[in-house]
């Protein structure tokens, strides 16, 4: 009897330390532990993250993460010191979903976000993180070798106000600049992924409204389909696409209509040399058939009056793609200069070929 007493004396004492703990835990804000969170996350990217802010950790049924002036360092090779700015980082996750390596986001917002995507003449980016070009170089993945799990992930809704981002890289003589003071994200019942922003991309007003697939298959490289309507200044931009994998595509179908005023205002937007000047209206469409996949594009790209159509039996290998195509317009010089053929007169042409 005594025994059972002590034992039962020594599991209530137990339970209360378990509870005393877990209840320090609950309590505790992590964010004390700032510099361990910070080499743990740098680990991870395998790119230094710091909190140069306060940092607030709270742990619970979910886990909500608090921090100002968040930051990603870029590598020594790049321009800017920093791929990412945040000026303030909130997020709350479920916790219980972790241990099973699930990330269930129940609400994300960013404010004050800059972003630097530069690519140098060596073909070395800036958004590489997780070592993942450390990992192409070296060819880790053996032939036979399972590849790793993809990522369970999920975002029930996500803000993003006012982004900043910049693209350059060794061709380009101007960088693209993109900002944006909303982006919103949310999850539909359907468990497809909505986004909605307002922005402006190099002095020319910016929307897009666009439906995605669901998170796991666009994390899986699995099947995917996106419905959009987006405006760049006067042009409008609006269809939808399919694929049954992203990893290994074997069934596509898409149609996308681009309208615009001129061809020029196009390039102009995107920082780009001109190319032509004249109308811009073209119809993409990518078809399936029973043993191809067809692709046609028809409209006018300027001064070319386009009508190009192309089929491949095999997505995920082009060796054995056809494609004919006419273009005809005023100024023959014109196409010689895309081509790169020099000494082309400025007569009016009309071309037909296959390839």
């Amino acid at each position: 009897m005594k025994a059972m007493r002590l034992a039962s004396v020594l599991f209530a004492v137990l339970l209360i330390v378990v509870a005393m703990l877990g209840a320090a835990i609950l309590t505790t804000d992590l964010g004390r532990f700032k510099p361990l969170v910070e080499s743990l996350a740098s680990d991870l990217l395998v790119r230094d993250l710091k909190v140069d802010g306060p940092l607030s950790i709270r742990v619970g049924r979910e886990i909500h993460v608090v921090a100002d002036a968040v930051r990603i360092t870029n590598p020594d090779w790049a321009q800017e010191d920093d791929f990412i700015r945040a000026g303030k980082l909130d997020v709350t996750l479920q916790t219980l979903p972790l241990l099973s390596e699930q990330y269930f986001i129940e609400d994300l917002s960013l404010d004050g976000v800059e972003i630097s995507l530069e690519q140098n003449e060596a073909g070395e980016n800036t958004w590489a993180l997780f070592g993942a070009e450390d990992a192409d170089d070296e060819a880790t993945v053996e032939l036979g070798e399972e590849s790793a799990e993809p990522l369970e992930l999920q975002i029930r809704q996500a803000r993003i106000r006012d982004l900043a981002l910049a693209y350059s890289d060794a061709e380009r003589e101007a960088p693209l600049v993109f900002t944006a003071p909303r982006i919103d994200e949310q999850l539909l019942e359907s468990g497809d992924v909505q986004i909605a922003l307002d922005g402006d991309l190099n002095g020319t007003a910016v929307s897009l409204d666009a439906t995605a697939g669901k998170f796991a298959d666009l994390l899986a490289a699995g099947p995917a389909r996106v419905e959009l309507r987006a405006i760049i200044g006067e042009i409008s931009i609006s269809g939808n696409a399919g694929v049954d994998s992203l990893d290994a595509p074997r069934n596509a179908n898409a149609r996308l209509e681009i309208d615009g005023p001129n061809a020029q205002y196009l390039t102009d937007v995107l920082s780009i040399p001109p190319v032509t000047q004249g109308p811009l209206n073209l119809l993409v469409s990518v078809t399936p058939e029973a043993d191809r996949t067809d692709l046609n594009i028809q409209g006018q790209f300027g001064e070319f009056e386009l009508d190009v159509t192309g089929a491949t039996a095999d997505l995920q290998d082009l060796s054995d793609a056809t494609v004919t195509f006419r273009a005809s317009g005023p100024d023959a010089a014109v196409f010689g200069d895309l081509a790169g053929l020099e000494h082309i007169p400025p007569d009016p042409f009309s071309l037909r070929g296959a390839v």
